[in-house]
């Protein structure tokens, strides 16, 4: 009992310095509840939708799933369908056909523009059911689809096209384009998927399955058990088809929804991994601190009787209720980490609408995790402050780091592990899986070894960073972006606040080069306190940003001239990096969370700009093409478009492109998925580039290439044949023409004749076209054709190589984007790390700043100071991270196949704006212990022990 009121005593005396690591626990558990939030709330959307759609079934016959290939099963006759309704224990059965894919049926809207949903798909398929009620759908206006023009859509979907009941409206289908009525608007919540609806027989013609179906639901006889409608069904039914009833379809459905959610969620869970590790160093540095700063009180309580063991259950108690605290709060921070995720997404492309779910699991993970992770790291401060000897801890002398040799030790023996994971990664011995896994626990290993040897050179690191010149020009280019900053966000701030308040009335911005005004009304209700509460929070942050940026801005100009005149540094600056030299250990903590962070961050940046290098080698000397073909929206591209493409003038090769699943070794062989090109123009297209063989016996349909790893995996040869099972159930044995040594455009497997690939799969999909122009030919003139040739099929895209590796580039950052953004909350933890151990070592060193203030250093020359150190600081976090970064990032690179990355590539102007960011976090992180500091009375300071 005692020494729980120790413990809370304790809490109540160091409130304030607590704080910040409450918020590091709280962003850290946020994003592990954020993450599970997110996964439930999806869960929750699809249970609902699948719910909805086999609402009113007893059963549904289908085709017997063949996972063999994981691809869409095969179809049931539609005489089966009268067999099973003349049953008696059957009241109604409705076939079903669906479009196999996303996105194959596209609206244009009134101006001839396609619109899609952005992230989610467009499904189409059979309107199954009565007229007011098909799949679940609830029938808003209008009627149920009927007629082979008759087309029912969903509300979002009829707002974008602006269509209604009676109006007609485009579609780009995979046959072209087709021009249907709008017969219904229904209403069904799906995440935020669209869905267009025919009825049977028009969905059977345009999805190429007359006289087929996919499914059939049936409804029971009023009286007649489910079970009793199955077993009167069984003796029915062909071979490859079954019947289930409503708790196995609803299971079956719901089976890929969580598969996708399942893996969303563990990804989601993995960034929030990463800034909960960073939270642990901020935590630990807290509590080393605390009990640095409670020496006196710990040698008291060891005089008066108090034992080890009693110590050190006072640092856990408080560790325990600060992790409760920060779990629960980390629990409601959750919920707006959601939120941003799902901005986030929705800034890239698009997410799914959800509500939010708060599940019991989630909330016990978060008390889980907060209060585990706290524990553990207040664990080596809690058993170095039960080692303090009475005397010792009387004379105030601190806790004594001994000669750090375990410290040492333990760093050096984990980073040779962490080092020794990486490299055997990079072997390829454990396969690609193995060696991500390999490499994501190296770095791990060797983050946590690297964080407890960097104290060996923390001090000479910023006693040398702190006398060189670069330090003042980032502080002088630091202060300059705040200024810029700050004004920027006062401005928004200020109209946010009086636009919130409904002063301005509405405002119109007139619209550029003949586009429409764009008039912004003032928000009413919720929307009214948002906007006041983002403007107050962008006003407050202006103002700090303004209180900081000139006031670096001189400091870091100051020590630049200082550096050009060949002097040394100022005395604020030679203070500060005193400071932080005099404490190596304290500063590498600090230091080890914007480590982690930044490196992270470089890490990526490194895999991003090798990909693009590699991607511009590829285009540059391994392409002949001059056009490629593709969609939008990643729906199939128009049968005939490749035949129009080569009638233009101007084009001379041309070359379809499809893949398909196939299998090698016999029915218990391995599926892999094959490529297809046409075999007498493609090379000229696309250059593979024979390690060995030639393309001879391809474009007859008898031979096929391989690559060079599936060659090496399976001992194949030049002349071999090789036995390969098309979905069809056809074996073709074909012989090995060639190895190809270049993959990038390849699936890793083969390559076979689009002949080939057509005699046993007469609908896959055309997914790519390459096209060469003739020499000779008007290179602008044949661009401009093949372009506007393209713009009569809406979705379709023609470009010329620049137009390409603009759009593939402009792809890949929009994922460095979105994995920067996830990585983004990493960095706010490690920027309060900053601040926290900022603020402690100012109350730490209350009596010497009290001593400084005496001897005539003033407000501002104290600020400087403080400064200083938190930019020293961090500028040694971030060089540290961007070392470990590139090294992680170059590892990355070799473990990825040479199909996807082939070069390394250092994106040297993304390093130098890691730099700055650790200049303006320094700075920022300033702010509050620097203005706390020279608040303090000097002679209130000098007095305190």
């Amino acid at each position: 009992m005692i020494i729980t009121k120790l413990s809370l005593r304790g809490i109540r005396n160091n409130l304030g310095r607590l704080a910040l690591t409450v918020l590091a626990i709280t962003l850290g558990v946020g994003f592990v509840s954020g993450s599970f939030i997110i996964s439930d709330s999806l869960g929750k959307v699809f249970d609902s939708i699948v719910e909805r759609a086999n609402q009113n079934l007893d059963a549904r016959v289908q085709p017997i799933t063949d996972d063999s290939f994981g691809q869409t099963p095969g179809t049931i006759p539609e005489s089966l369908l009268d067999d099973i309704l003349a049953l008696d224990e059957v009241a109604q059965v409705d076939g079903f056909v669906a479009y196999e894919g996303a996105n194959g049926f596209i609206g244009l809207d009134v101006d001839g523009e396609p619109q899609t949903p952005g992230g989610p798909p467009i499904l189409t398929f059979s309107w199954n059911g009565p007229s007011e009620e098909g799949g679940g759908f609830e029938l808003v206006d209008g009627s149920a689809p009927s007629g082979e023009n008759s087309v029912a859509i969903n509300v979002e979907q009829a707002e974008a096209l602006g269509v209604g009941v009676g109006e007609e409206v485009t579609f780009q289908t995979p046959t072209g384009l087709k021009v249907f009525s709008v017969d219904g608007i229904v209403s069904f919540t799906a995440g935020g998927a669209w869905f267009t609806l025919f009825d049977l027989p028009t969905g059977q013609q345009q999805f190429d399955k007359v006289g087929l179906l996919d499914a059939m639901e049936i409804q029971a006889a009023p009286g007649v058990l489910p079970s009793a409608v199955l077993s009167a069904i069984e003796p029915l039914l062909p071979e490859g088809v079954e019947v289930i009833d409503q708790a196995q379809a609803s299971a079956e459905d719901s089976e890929d929804f969580n598969q996708v959610i399942s893996i969303l969620g563990n990804i989601l869970l993995g960034f929030a991994l990463v800034a909960l590790f960073v939270s642990l160093f901020i935590i630990y540095n807290t509590f080393a601190i605390l009990v640095s700063q409670r020496i006196q009180q710990i040698g008291m309580l060891r005089a008066i009787g108090a034992g080890r063991g009693q110590i050190r259950n006072t640092i856990f108690i408080e560790a325990i209720l600060v992790g409760v605290i920060g779990s629960v709060l980390g629990i409601v921070c959750g919920v707006g980490v959601a939120e941003l995720i799902k901005a986030l997404f929705e800034s890239q492309g698009g997410f799914p609408e959800t509500g939010t779910v708060i599940s019991l699991r989630t909330v016990i993970v978060a008390l889980i995790v907060g209060i585990v992770a706290t524990l553990v790291s207040a664990l080596l401060p809690a058993f170095k402050a039960g080692k303090i000897s009475p005397v010792e801890a009387i004379r105030n002398e601190g806790v004594q780091p001994g000669n750090g040799r375990v410290r040492v030790l333990v760093g050096a023996l984990i980073t040779a592990v962490g080092l020794f994971a990486v490299g055997y990664g990079l072997t390829g011995a454990a396969g690609l899986s193995g060696t991500l896994t390999l490499l994501g626990a190296g770095a791990v290993f060797t983050f946590v070894g690297v964080a407890l040897l960097s104290g060996l050179f923390a001090g000479l690191a910023v006693q040398a960073l702190g006398r060189s010149g670069p330090v003042g020009l980032l502080g002088t280019i630091s202060g300059v972006l705040l200024l810029v900053g700050g004004v920027a966000l006062l401005v928004g701030g200020l109209v946010a606040l009086v636009f919130g308040t409904g002063i301005t009335g509405e405002i119109t911005v007139p619209g550029q080069d003949g586009a429409e005004d764009q008039v912004f009304t003032p928000p009413s209700g919720a929307g009214q306190v948002v906007t006041i509460i983002f403007g107050a929070m962008f006003g407050a942050l202006g103002a700090m940003f303004l209180f900081s940026g000139p006031r670096a801005l001189a400091d870091g100009f100051r020590l630049l001239v200082h550096s050009f005149r060949g002097g040394a540094e100022t005395k604020m600056a030679r203070i500060a990096r005193e400071n932080a030299a005099r404490s190596p250990q304290r500063t590498a903590a600090t230091a080890t969370a914007l480590m982690i962070g930044l490196a992270l961050v470089t890490l990526v940046s490194v895999l991003g700009q090798s990909l693009k290098t590699s991607l511009t080698d590829v285009l540059d000397n391994s392409i002949g093409a001059d056009l490629f073909v593709s969609t939008e929206f990643g729906e199939p591209l128009p049968d005939d478009f490749a035949a129009a493409l080569l009638e233009l003038e101007g084009i001379g090769a041309v070359s379809e492109y499809r893949s398909i699943p196939i299998r090698l070794g016999g029915p218990d062989g391995d599926v892999l998925r094959a490529d297809s090109f046409t075999a007498s123009t493609g090379e000229s297209v696309l250059t593979y580039n024979l390690s060995e063989g030639s393309f001879d016996g391809l474009s007859d349909g008898t031979a096929v290439v391989v690559t060079t790893s599936l060659a090496d995996d399976r001992g194949l040869r030049v002349g071999q044949t090789l036995d390969v099972e098309f979905e069809d159930g056809v074996t073709e044995q074909l012989a090995i023409a060639g190895i190809i040594a270049n993959e990038n455009f390849t699936n890793g497997t083969m390559l076979m004749d689009n002949s080939l690939l057509l005699q046993h799969d007469d609908d896959a999909p055309i997914e790519s076209i390459g096209a060469t122009i003739s020499a000779g030919a008007d290179i602008a003139a044949t661009t401009d054709a093949a372009k506007n040739l393209g713009s009569n099929y809406p979705s379709v895209q023609v470009f010329n190589n620049d137009d390409l590796q603009q759009e593939l580039e402009s792809g890949i950052n929009g994922l460095l984007v979105l994995i920067n953004g996830l990585l983004g909350l990493a960095l706010v933890v490690a920027f309060f790390g900053v601040v926290n151990t900022i603020v402690l070592s100012v109350l730490e060193r209350t009596r010497e700043i009290g001593l400084l203030r005496a001897v005539g250093m003033t407000r501002g020359q104290l600020m400087s100071t403080i400064r200083w150190e938190a930019i020293m600081v961090s500028l040694f976090g971030a060089l540290l991270g961007i070392a470990l970064g590139i090294l992680f990032g170059i590892a990355g690179v070799r473990a990825i196949p040479d199909t996807v990355i082939d070069q390394v590539a250092i994106p040297w102007t993304t390093l130098a704006v890691i730099v700055v960011m650790s200049g303006l976090i320094g700075v920022l992180a300033a702010y509050l212990p620097a203005r706390r500091a020279a608040k303090l009375n000097p002679l209130d300071a000098i007095a305190t022990l």
